[in-house]
């Protein structure tokens, strides 16, 4: 946050905007990607333009006049660099009638592929029926703000009664990745993330036991020091903690869990189960 700190006398702010991986989706494979790519021209006329913002500046692109112009004038659209499973589902969920004839009106010209594997896998997970109709899952789906695979692995970490870690890894899953690797401490990062990974090498577990370390921290008035030690980013495990707030009340509002949710906890010490909730949450995304 001091890039937006007022500098010292005599002294020049300096920003550096590097390149970006920007989010793209694969069709094909049905997965979304992210891939460094080239700034739009719209995109370079406004970073130029927030040198300026407030009082003079300089802008420096250290990219030839031939690589600028063969830059697209502006970014893809987002309908055509993500996932549309999510949007499928509210498609159904506000009743707007066929997916395909609806999204057919859409401003840009979606891949057929696209659409098609989006219904196809809705109905893998048991979000749509055969006619495309929402099922009582698709239903709970379109009410969770993220991914239909996350949002189902929500829902069977509260039908399994363990829904606490599954609430951490979904979130985790959500933001930003939590594990830091300063390039100049890389082996000390690794080796941070690999004593929450444990002997079963899992990423998603891992990311449930660095935020119950965090809770369990912050209520010793040390979060920050136990980010530092661990390779943490405190800003993302904060976030974390905000979606699963998210999380549990509109799993509440929805019925799907107890007001009391000790019991929904019943089972978090599981971590078999708990890895064949994150399994049955991936189920689909590959499929011919």
């Amino acid at each position: 946050r001091s890039i937006f700190d007022k500098p010292p006398d005599g002294v020049r702010k300096i920003v550096l905007a590097t390149n970006m991986a920007e989010t793209s989706y694969d069709a094909l494979n049905n997965t979304p990607c992210l891939l460094p790519s080239w700034i739009s021209k719209a995109a370079a006329r406004q970073r130029r333009g927030r040198a300026g913002r407030v009082q003079s500046g300089e802008c420096y692109h250290l990219y030839p006049r031939c690589v600028y112009d063969a830059f697209a004038d502006y970014q893809l659209p987002e309908l055509l660099r993500t996932p549309l499973q999510s949007l499928c589902l509210q498609i159904k969920s506000l009743q707007l009638g066929s997916i395909t004839e609806f999204l057919s009106r859409a401003l840009q010209l979606l891949e057929s592929l696209s659409v098609q594997n989006a219904v196809e896998y809705l109905k893998v997970i048991g979000a749509l029926d055969e006619n495309e109709n929402l099922t009582v899952l698709g239903r709970q789906l379109s009410m969770l703000p993220v991914e239909p695979k996350l949002g189902k692995m929500l829902i069977l970490g509260a039908i399994f009664n363990c829904l606490d870690p599954v609430m951490s890894i979904v979130a985790g899953l959500s933001v930003r990745d939590p594990f830091l690797m300063p390039f100049d401490k890389k082996d000390l990062a690794e080796s941070a993330k690999a004593q929450f990974s444990g002997r079963d090498y899992s990423d998603h577990l891992a990311l449930a036991r660095a935020y119950d370390g965090w809770r369990d921290a912050e209520r010793q008035q040390a979060g920050y020091e136990y980010c530092w030690r661990n390779f943490l980013s405190v800003q993302t495990m904060k976030a974390i903690g905000s979606l699963r707030k998210q999380f549990l009340s509109l799993l509440k509002d929805s019925g799907t869990v107890d007001q009391n949710t000790e019991f929904s906890n019943s089972w978090s010490h599981d971590e078999h189960l708990i890895r064949a909730i994150i399994c049955a949450g991936l189920e689909g995304i590959f499929f011919s």
